[in-house]
């Protein structure tokens, strides 16, 4: 892992999905996707897979997204019963990749587990990533090295919410205030400023998703 998405090789993850869906070929895969030939053909040249094709995929086929990118556990999401209540999260990096996909944390891949009805009361576990927070321009909110859960589904938003925001290939959270030509990007620590962006800037920042969890381990 270490490419745009840190998955592994294009030709793992079509052969798996040949294995277990209509798809069969290259052209079948860009006809689902709704790409051109050329972008399928670029994944196999650079062997790597955008992640926004992994979630669709696995969403598209009732698919264990994990197992679809690395071939770790089952083809299918685990069941609560076979998981004993436990569902998995992909860790992300605070960057992204130069397509603006998802970077992968190899070393949480798979590892930072949640209660899988707790979970889902918060949406589609299929669609949430977690992300170290870096730096305390959230504090008290959100600490430094907090643990934050982003539902990349949810992309409405709305004043006084806290998102994950893509801008110059990196992930920020901010809070977001919406105004009439603006948009500002806020921190809850008075000793960093707030960033206010008129709409011609505020259109070229991609909502990744909405912050829906925060938390952190208290040491002795």
């Amino acid at each position: 892992m270490g490419h745009d998405t840190s998955f592994a090789s294009f030709s793992a993850f079509l052969q798996r999905l040949i294995s277990m869906t209509p798809v069969q070929n290259q052209s079948q895969l860009a006809e689902k996707l709704n790409v051109g030939r050329a972008a399928v053909s670029l994944a196999k040249q650079k062997d790597s897979v955008p992640s926004k094709w992994i979630f669709f995929l696995a969403q598209e086929f009732s698919l264990n997204s994990d197992w679809l990118a690395t071939g770790n556990g089952s083809p299918y999401p685990v069941s609560k019963e076979q998981s004993h209540g436990c569902a998995k999260v992909p860790h992300i990096l605070p960057r992204l990749s130069g397509d603006g996909s998802l970077l992968f944390d190899e070393h949480f891949t798979e590892k930072i587990h949640f209660n899988s009805d707790w979970l889902s009361s918060l949406g589609n576990p299929n669609e949430m990533v977690s992300l170290t927070m870096t730096g305390p321009c959230m504090h008290p909110e959100i600490k430094e090295k907090d643990m934050v859960l982003i539902h990349l589904g949810d992309k409405k938003m709305f004043s006084g919410g806290i998102f994950a925001l893509a801008i110059d290939g990196f992930i920020l959270i901010r809070r977001t205030e919406k105004s009439p030509g603006h948009l500002e990007l806020q921190c809850d620590n008075p000793d960093y400023p707030n960033r206010s962006l008129p709409r011609e800037e505020a259109e070229g920042i991609t909502l990744l998703g909405k912050v829906i969890w925060a938390g952190r381990e208290h040491s002795l």
